[in-house]
């Protein structure tokens, strides 16, 4: 038996649902934030060449003598000697990355001290 409306009505409700959908403000999903192609990061990350035996030139001695040693938290598949991902590093501007890794001890020492003051 078919319906005594027919099926006009469950079209132009769905019209409605559908434009009601596109015309909302809101974005599909709140938690999704929009990627800033524009984003500019001041800093580089450089690897020197630590090999004593190379002629360096003096820039290259700078990166050696600013460069920090990083241990990997991963072993290699079939490396030929433990700590084969270990390498050095430098950041470049050194001075700026320098003075921002003193800012950031330094809060998360304020930090620990107020847990710390909390706790008693």
């Amino acid at each position: 038996m078919a319906p005594k409306h027919g099926l006009a009505s469950f079209q132009v409700a769905e019209e409605q649902l559908a434009k009601r959908a596109k015309s909302s403000a809101t974005p599909a999903s709140r938690s999704a934030t929009p990627a800033d192609p524009g984003a500019k990061v001041p800093f580089e990350v450089k690897y020197p060449n630590m090999d004593d035996n190379k002629a360096r030139t003096e820039t290259e001695e700078e990166l050696v003598a600013q460069a920090e040693w990083q241990v990997s938290p991963f072993e290699a598949k079939g490396a030929l000697r433990e700590g084969e991902l270990d390498q050095n590093f430098t950041v470049v501007p050194h001075t700026e990355w320098d003075s921002m890794k003193k800012y950031n001890n330094f809060i998360s020492e304020w930090i620990d001290s107020k847990k710390q003051w909390n706790m008693c």
